[in-house]
């Protein structure tokens, strides 16, 4: 907390605009597409409702999106069915986030055993999607994990289609919001939708990657160089990896392509925090135009 601290204060000496939100209160949200603070700040309040909707018990989110100024809406989603599953969706002046849980820590290994098991890897056209695309085709085990969110996240954003709209996940949940911030360019009449996954699998083929890029506003992910989950399922099953990336080392420095081997314990919501944290104070000096397709392109 006091190292972000220290790093906006500094960062907004220079750029007043930053002074808008609050990263570590998750309302710094800033889709422009220029890699710069305001890129990492975005990703630090995509992280901190990565972590709220992930807090052990459904008051102590409720609370903290109360204390951070969010409104919940609707109720906090746990669809039955779904171990350990949950979503919110939460408003804030111009903003919409919905956010899903992931599995973060020691859990990793269950969006591992979901991506490569071989019922769930194989490849499905939702309904959903159909209709726009009828050559899309996505995972199988995370398009049935979306399912189950669908018809309680809907309704709700479907009041909201004016607003910017934020999707986020971590793990699993950067999965399910990728499926998610697409279904919603697609079957609502939203304009404005940017999804924001950290540690996510890859969730499609070429054409779902094409698909998605066009649609959304901004699709930005954030990896940790080591993490297992961001290279499952493997590429010689036909998954591509969609959108921009921002790949880090824990110590926050900026990665042009995977150079670790695969460290099980990087696969956490605190050290994606504290790499982003570490990577704030070193911007400008590493936030590079052109760095973050470069990084996607040698990961896809």
């Amino acid at each position: 907390m006091q190292s972000t601290l220290a790093a906006l204060t500094l960062l907004l000496l220079v750029s007043p605009a930053l002074a808008a939100g609050d990263p570590e209160q998750g309302t710094a949200f800033d889709p422009a597409p220029s890699y710069d603070a305001r890129f990492i700040t975005t990703a630090l309040s995509a992280n901190w409702h990565m972590r709220t909707v992930s807090l052990e018990g459904e008051a102590q989110v409720r609370q903290a999106l109360s204390a951070a100024g969010w409104h919940l809406q609707g109720e906090i989603i746990q669809p039955k069915g779904v171990k350990d599953g949950r979503a919110y969706v939460a408003l804030q002046g111009d903003d919409l986030v919905i956010a899903f849980r992931g599995s973060g820590g020691e859990r990793w290994w269950e969006t591992g055993s979901n991506a490569l098991t071989d019922a769930n890897a194989r490849k499905e056209r939702p309904d959903w999607l159909k209709a726009h695309a009828a050559d899309v085709r996505v995972h199988k085990g995370f398009s049935n994990e979306y399912q189950r969110f669908r018809e309680q996240i809907l309704p709700l954003v479907r009041r909201h289609t004016g607003k910017r709209i934020f999707v986020v996940g971590f793990s699993l949940g950067g999965a399910l919001a990728q499926l998610c911030a697409l279904d919603l360019s697609l079957n609502t009449d939203a304009k404005r939708v940017y999804a924001y996954p950290h540690a996510s699998p890859r969730v499609g083929e070429k054409d779902f990657r094409e698909l998605i890029e066009a649609r959304l506003g901004r699709l930005d992910r954030v990896a940790l160089d080591g993490d297992p989950v961001p290279r499952l399922p493997p590429k010689a099953l036909a998954f591509k990896h969609a959108g921009r990336l921002l790949l880090l080392d824990p110590e926050g420095n900026r990665k042009a392509g995977w150079e670790e081997k695969v460290k099980l314990g990087y696969h956490d919501y605190d050290k994606y925090h504290t790499a982003l944290q570490r990577h704030l104070a070193l911007c400008p000096e590493q936030c590079q135009a052109g760095s973050l397709w470069a990084a996607a392109e040698a990961t896809r």
